[in-house]
């Protein structure tokens, strides 16, 4: 198998009454790629997944897959494979039988099939599993059969639907691992639907940040995750501590944002000048406890276990803001204190739309 890149080329879909899902997009997925489109329900990536897949048509604009136009082109007749959240595996034929279907279809011999069918549950270890029906296997395997079966077709494009969805957490962060080892091991290009951000920051190569029919910011999970380009984006991936103002410095890549909280100073990354609305973020893994620049007095409210971690949750006079921080049983900060920032440690976005959190939006 080989994969194919897939390129978006100004595409745009308006359903007939007159929504439009997916504005103007340009978008590059490399070959042998593993691509997430990460945003919260509603937000257009199941449609430019269905329209990468040939059920439905852009409204303007242009799919190529390999660099070839799919205008015209149906799902049948495209170098894709979709898997939906439902798996629809057939609950009467053999693991094997349903890993060979498309083939069958395709007329390859039963020998020859069912050859194709044995190496693929190999690949997915479930090369024992074969003559059982697919109700005897659990979610997780069920999950391997589907990608297996995809597989068989051999696409250079595979297009998985936030297929671990109705997985349980642990089944989850088992099945993340085993869906890049096999994508590792095809080469096949991936394109992965989610609103999960662990899942697009586990297993990507590169992530689309998507909002309300547009994408927001294209990068590795690494740089969105640290240098965000959107308030959205900020918000939506990874956990955030916020503090809305107005610029009241600005030179050298840094900026000082007046807030009802104080004046703080942060990194500028979209060079905002003085006088513009925007909005602090810094991760609470950056907040420390004690005096200094950036700091702000505080009371400690709740403390959130977490395992090998803990959340401190601090109560300011204006609004609360969280601490994220390794749990050594060190005794809990009583009365008031101060908790801290570094200046490079934050940065100041323009004051655009935002997730409420991006925890309570990934598990909608």
């Amino acid at each position: 198998m080989q994969g194919m890149d897939v390129h978006l080329d100004a595409m745009s879909i308006t359903y007939p009454n007159g929504f439009t899902a997916v504005h103007p997009t340009n978008l590059a997925v490399k070959a042998g790629e593993f691509f997430s489109i990460l945003g919260p329900s509603g937000c257009g990536k199941t449609t430019i997944l269905r329209a990468v897949s040939g059920f439905v048509a852009p409204t303007s604009g242009r799919v190529l897959i390999g660099g070839q136009d799919m205008a015209g082109r149906g799902p049948n007749d495209r170098p894709t494979a979709l898997i939906f959240q439902n798996l629809a595996l057939f609950p009467l034929m053999s693991v094997r039988d349903n890993v060979a279907f498309g083939l069958e279809v395709r007329g390859v011999s039963k020998r020859d099939r069912h050859a194709r069918a044995d190496e693929l549950l190999h690949l997915v270890a479930l090369g024992d599993q074969a003559d059982k029906k697919p109700g005897a296997l659990s979610g997780g395997q069920r999950q391997r059969v589907a990608i297996a079966r995809a597989l068989a077709v051999e696409p250079s494009v595979l297009l998985l639907d936030e297929p671990l969805s109705a997985l349980d957490l642990k089944l989850r962060s088992h099945m993340r691992a085993e869906l890049r080892a096999i994508q590792k091991k095809t080469g096949v290009t991936f394109i992965y639907i989610t609103h999960d951000q662990g899942e697009a920051l586990t297993m990507s190569d590169r992530v689309a940040v998507m909002n309300r029919g547009r994408i927001e910011q294209v990068g590795t999970g690494d740089q969105i995750y640290s240098n965000p380009k959107t308030a959205f984006a900020a918000s939506f991936v990874g956990e955030a501590n916020r503090l809305e103002g107005r610029i009241l410095h600005a030179e050298n890549g840094h900026a000082t944002i007046r807030t009802a909280s104080g004046d703080f100073r942060a990194r500028n990354p979209s060079h905002l000048t003085v006088g513009a609305e925007a909005i602090l973020f810094v991760r609470p893994e950056a907040m420390k406890i004690g005096g200094g620049v950036n700091s702000l007095p505080a009371t400690l409210a709740r403390r959130d276990l977490e395992g090998a971690f803990v959340t401190l949750h601090f109560r300011t006079q204006v609004q609360d803001m969280s601490l994220h921080q390794t749990n050594t049983g060190a005794p809990l900060p009583e009365g008031e204190v101060q908790i801290r920032f570094d200046v490079d440690d934050a940065f100041v976005l323009g004051n655009g739309q935002i997730a409420e959190t991006g925890q309570e939006l990934a598990a909608q």
